[in-house]
């Protein structure tokens, strides 16, 4: 069976697309300089880096193009130290927004443009209170790389990732205040069906375009399944989206096109959907439960 494309009367359908364009979070840059020490350390990590506050193993350093690494495989803080900084201010801010400055062992300053988040990157840490980056980039299907800091309250992230894996931001208890601009994210969640957020961390109401951004073409199962993820939804290029992908989430207005071919089961159960437009030709199947209560 082939379904027409749905349209349901929604005023302002255009104004919504182009704002979400436009959309992202704002990062208020201030200049930070790190000093590099060389020093292996298994498995993977070649030295540190340290802005007097903070300092950070790092698994890799890219002088030439500017790249920074963290990744932590193995069970233990990437934070390797924490020391309280002279402005109580900045007490426990992890700052890594460009323009991002590192020192190396010969003196030579390079320029960081980028900054690529590994396995549980920034994990397990008691200390760390907020986390900005807006230079951000993931590895490959890696996974929780701000998971499991107690106390940490606010997450400023973005950057050129184009994907964003389950269980990003596990077992946060504090985190309130969440900020992601990745205007390139085109894939969200995991195939195992692990939600970004994971379990114990529930922020204040996060507007859903900051996030799946009009050209996300892939959600993965129960990706986006929570309450504080509100708005309206807009994506011009959708491929897939799976079971339960947005249940129980607090949207207002759905505009879909796309080569998507099976709205899933639950996708929108429990929502607070008002209006929705459908522009799907290759439309074939709708499950009886996607829109149901």
């Amino acid at each position: 069976m082939v379904f027409a494309p749905v349209h349901h009367s929604w005023g302002g359908r255009c104004r919504l697309i182009l704002g979400s364009l436009c959309l992202g979070a704002v990062f208020t840059a201030r200049a930070t300089e790190w000093t590099y020490t060389p020093g292996k350390e298994d498995p993977n990590v070649i030295g540190t880096i340290t802005d007097g506050q903070w300092t950070l193993k790092v698994t890799g350093f890219d002088k030439e193009n500017g790249v920074l690494k963290f990744a932590n495989w193995w069970g233990k803080s990437l934070i390797k130290a924490w020391t309280a900084p002279a402005d109580s201010a900045l007490s426990g801010v992890l700052d890594l927004r460009s323009p991002l400055t590192v020192v190396d062992e010969a003196g030579v300053r390079h320029a960081i443009a980028k900054v690529v988040a590994g396995q549980s990157a920034f994990t397990g840490s008691s200390d760390l209170v907020a986390l900005y980056c807006d230079i951000l980039s993931f590895n490959g299907k890696d996974t929780s790389q701000f998971a499991s800091n107690p106390n940490l309250m606010r997450i400023e992230i973005g950057g050129d990732a184009d994907s964003m894996q389950g269980l990003l931001l596990n077992r946060n208890p504090k985190l309130k205040t969440v900020k992601i601009d990745f205007p390139a994210m085109r894939s969200i969640g995991s195939s195992n069906g692990q939600n970004i957020f994971g379990t114990q961390t529930t922020p204040d109401p996060i507007d859903v375009e900051t996030i799946a951004v009009p050209s996300v073409t892939n959600l993965f199962d129960y990706s986006l399944n929570r309450s504080f993820i509100v708005g309206n939804l807009v994506l011009t290029n959708i491929v897939s989206m799976g079971v339960g992908a947005f249940n129980s989430a607090s949207l207002t207005n759905v505009f879909l096109a796309g080569p998507l071919t099976k709205l899933n089961d639950n996708v929108f159960k429990g929502s607070t959907i008002t209006n929705v437009v459908l522009d799907l030709p290759e439309l074939a199947e709708v499950s009886n439960t996607a829109f149901s209560d």
